[in-house]
């Protein structure tokens, strides 16, 4: 799998410039080549991979364990862009091109039920659940990504989104509370920027000091 990261720390990442600059300047509506950093596969690698109209989890060798519609909530087919392995959680995240949402799938037996929109209590039984082993939680986004890297270390994701400006740098996603939280500048010589060990501030707005 090629990576623009190294497992020996966020701090040394060699600058991924070009491409980084294809996916900040890119206008709204055009697809970019799949980049990734991190424990983050482009589509074809890994064993979840999309098949024809489906996202599919397979085996070691080869053989489906699990398949999801690669649809959205409003019903629209996608195209599979990148997905984040983060076995700390024991889930995966799926980022599709040109979607509005992420998917975090959780691989953990024991994961608690997933419950769609509005709950008044759902402590009271007030929604239909869905199992939270190997069920979709979608986390909305404002604009789609077309880049992204994931540490396992820490419940956050960086992503470059499309119709973003180079100056704007990339937001920071917390999986905990499923929404973006900060923007933090691009490193350096254009590379994404550290992660592990940052702060970010609640809400829209730079990171915590």
């Amino acid at each position: 799998m090629s990576r623009c990261a190294s497992r020996r720390g966020l701090a040394a990442l060699p600058p991924c410039l070009p491409a980084l600059l294809l996916a900040l300047l890119l206008p709204a509506g055009v697809a970019a080549t799949p980049v990734t950093g991190g424990d983050c596969a482009p589509p074809g690698a890994g064993p979840m991979r999309q098949d024809g109209a489906d996202l599919v989890l397979h085996d070691s060798i080869g053989t489906p364990l699990a398949r999801w519609p690669l649809r959205n909530a409003q019903g629209h087919a996608g195209t599979l862009l990148a997905v984040c392995a983060l076995p700390q959680r024991r889930s995966v995240v799926v980022v599709v091109q040109g979607w509005l949402e992420l998917w975090e799938i959780s691989t953990d037996p024991a994961a608690p039920p997933i419950h769609d929109g509005l709950v008044h209590d759902y402590r009271m039984g007030e929604a239909i659940a869905r199992p939270g082993h190997l069920g979709v939680r979608r986390i909305r986004l404002d604009r789609p990504w077309l880049a992204v890297f994931a540490d396992q270390r820490v419940p956050w994701l960086l992503a470059t989104e499309q119709g973003s400006a180079p100056g704007d740098g990339v937001v920071v996603l917390h999986l905990d509370v499923r929404r973006t939280v900060g923007r933090l500048p691009l490193a350096p010589g254009g590379g994404w920027p550290a992660l592990a060990g940052r702060r970010f501030a609640w809400g829209p707005g730079p990171d915590a000091p």
